[in-house]
């Protein structure tokens, strides 16, 4: 697998996007299951390079094909609807991320509530900050 994310890491820094994605999905074809870190690297470069639709559908198959969205998942996604002023969806993948099998870290807190103020949303950022330092981050 290690190889696999290299490979894939690789074509996204080359900006070779669409190859990536194309050997995220036939992957499995091949008999080769790739793991949450394969997924976040391609969702990554989707991100970074503007294409946050695309990003969101990837993320979206995770749960279909079984994979659990890890902390990096969800700040790579919450950094991203952060940047394009998506204020509530940001608060709403904050708020998965405790339903799920993973919590939010220090890094969580702070995306969320940096765009919260971005987006003069006062007051839940003060809500998240007043929950972030009762959790110690």
């Amino acid at each position: 697998m290690i190889t696999l994310s290299t490979l894939l890491d690789g074509l996204c820094n080359m900006g070779h996007l669409d190859e990536a994605l194309g050997l995220l999905q036939v992957m499995p074809d091949n008999g080769i299951i790739p793991n949450i870190v394969c997924y976040n690297i391609v969702i990554d470069a989707m991100c970074k390079s503007g294409k946050l639709k695309t990003a969101k559908e990837i993320f979206s198959s995770l749960f279909t094909k079984g994979l659990h969205a890890d902390e990096w998942t969800y700040n790579i996604m919450m950094h991203e609807h952060c940047k394009e002023g998506l204020a509530n969806e940001t608060y709403d993948l904050f708020r998965k991320i405790e339903q799920k099998s993973c919590s939010p870290d220090g890094c969580s807190y702070n995306k969320i509530i940096q765009g919260l103020l971005r987006n003069n949303d006062t007051s839940r950022a003060k809500q998240l900050l007043h929950e972030m330092v009762d959790k110690r981050y």
